[in-house]
């Protein structure tokens, strides 16, 4: 195992990087994670711990690994969204549907229940992909608005601490 951890951080293999994050949700599994869970997990913790380790290392700067990292965890919600994001939402219109039917079961009778959940399955399929779609690009574009506060907050922090060290030793 130490091998593969060597050759996946210290030689940046891919290769060997994805052998390691087979074996970390393997792992994870065998301790009663869920498959997907552990998948993102393993993901998500080698992913930071090879930041950690290139900024120890000096390899890449801390704008350029923290940029990574915001835009891979903006993949993963991507790719989650897009294996679950239609479902969610026909899932949700379908629960809408189930409400109105029973808020008008006393002015339709029991059918407007059934009725009223067709129309919420029907709306939530027509509008799954397109929900999935404007929440896919919602995340990117917060992943871009995180980097620029994040180059906001830096500068923000550099220029005071300059002038309190301008301040206190003139």
């Amino acid at each position: 195992m130490s091998n593969l951890v060597n050759q996946a951080f210290e030689h940046n293999d891919p290769q060997a990087f994805d052998d390691l994050r087979k074996l970390m949700a393997a792992d994870l599994i065998t301790d009663d994670t869920g498959a997907d869970e552990a998948v993102f997990l393993a993901d998500k913790g080698l992913c930071e711990a090879k930041s950690a380790y290139d900024i120890g290392n000096g390899n890449g700067s801390e704008q350029d690994i923290i940029e990574d990292l915001i835009d891979r965890e903006a993949a993963r919600v991507s790719v989650w969204v897009q294996e679950n994001g239609a479902e969610l939402v026909e899932k949700g219109c379908t629960a809408a549907g189930v409400f109105v039917g029973m808020k008008l079961t006393p002015i339709f009778g029991p059918k407007a229940v059934a009725v009223c959940t067709k129309i919420g399955e029907f709306v939530g399929k027509k509008i799954g992909a397109i929900g999935t779609k404007l929440i896919d690009e919602g995340t990117r574009k917060i992943a871009s608005y995180a980097k620029t506060l994040y180059n906001k907050a830096k500068t923000a922090v550099v220029e005071f601490a300059k002038e309190t060290l301008s301040k206190l030793f003139g």
